[in-house]
């Protein structure tokens, strides 16, 4: 089965709505966890240490992403495929890679150029990085 997970915005739902009645296609919508006040800065810490050093399958997921989206995202068996839609966020990005089992991911965005060409410090983050989402 293709699992199609998709960040919120009109055009991928445009895209995306014939896809919804097929029986071997599923679309997970993209949900994070937004804090305010103190904990806005510790979930950036948290984020940041997940996604370089502490990479572990499970690991603060609860801080990054919501329930229902944690759940969805179980449902992603190692004999299926997924397919990341328009999530320009790296740290989200090695996060969710890390706590999906599947073999075949697959990443597309929509203007990959406009995130990585911020500076020469996203250009190598960003390409090394894409190293790092190919399945074993």
């Amino acid at each position: 089965m293709l699992y199609i997970v998709n960040e919120d915005n009109f055009l991928a739902d445009y895209i995306l709505e014939a896809l919804t009645d097929r029986d071997d296609i599923e679309v997970i919508r993209f949900q994070r966890v937004k804090h305010r006040g103190w904990r806005k800065p510790v979930q950036k810490l948290a984020r940041f240490l997940r996604s370089t050093f502490l990479n572990r399958p499970g690991l603060w997921s609860r801080w990054f992403f919501t329930d229902r989206f944690l759940a969805d995202l179980a449902k992603v068996g190692p004999g299926d495929a997924l397919l990341l839609f328009s999530i320009q966020n790296l740290k989200e990005l090695t996060v969710i890679n890390r706590d999906v089992a599947c073999r075949n991911k697959t990443v597309f965005l929509w203007n990959p150029l406009s995130t990585i060409n911020h500076n020469g410090y996203s250009r190598w983050k960003y390409s090394g990085a894409f190293t790092t989402l190919e399945c074993a």
